[in-house]
């Protein structure tokens, strides 16, 4: 990372990484609006909205 010199075996990691410098959160959930700075995050709350409460 050239911001804090932290390096990372894969350029995704880093890609992911350098969100948390620019508090980025690019993936939106559709139904609660809420955001999340990696894609599989969104996929993983949107089963909250599907899943049934007993």
């Amino acid at each position: 990372c050239l911001e804090c010199r932290r390096s990372f075996t894969w350029s995704s990691d880093l890609v992911v990484y350098q969100q948390t410098h620019t508090r980025a959160t690019p993936y939106q959930c559709h139904k609660g609006g809420r955001c999340f700075n990696r894609s599989s995050s969104p996929v993983t709350h949107q089963r909250m909205h599907t899943s049934k409460m007993y």
